[in-house]
């Protein structure tokens, strides 16, 4: 049975890249997926901790992804302020996301 790879690591072993690298960018995307689902779990209608920001909170936070490219609140508004702006985002709009969240969230043990 053959192991399932990420395409960041397909392309370090198709190089050669040491394994010690190859960990590393695992490490990176694992850090980034935890990020990706810490983020979903406040900014989803369906996130277990969807009621721990306020209206505005997550407002500022939906501002912040770059799914759309930049957005202003008159388009977010216009848009409906459709999900898939946030789904959409890159790792770092992510990142500045959770950072953040993590600032209104001291509940929160990763904040």
């Amino acid at each position: 049975m053959s192991e399932r790879h990420t395409d960041s690591e397909l392309v370090l072993i198709a190089f050669g890249t040491p394994g010690l690298l190859l960990r590393r960018a695992t490490e990176q995307e694992t850090q980034a997926n935890l990020i990706r689902r810490r983020v979903m779990s406040y900014m989803s209608h369906k996130g277990e901790r969807r009621n721990r920001l306020t209206e505005w909170q997550w407002a500022t936070c939906y501002l912040l992804g770059d799914g759309f490219g930049q957005v202003d609140r008159a388009f977010a508004v216009e848009q409906c302020w459709d999900w898939s702006h946030v789904r959409d985002s890159s790792e770092q709009a992510l990142a500045n996301m959770w950072e953040v969240i993590q600032g209104y969230d001291p509940k929160h043990p990763e904040a």
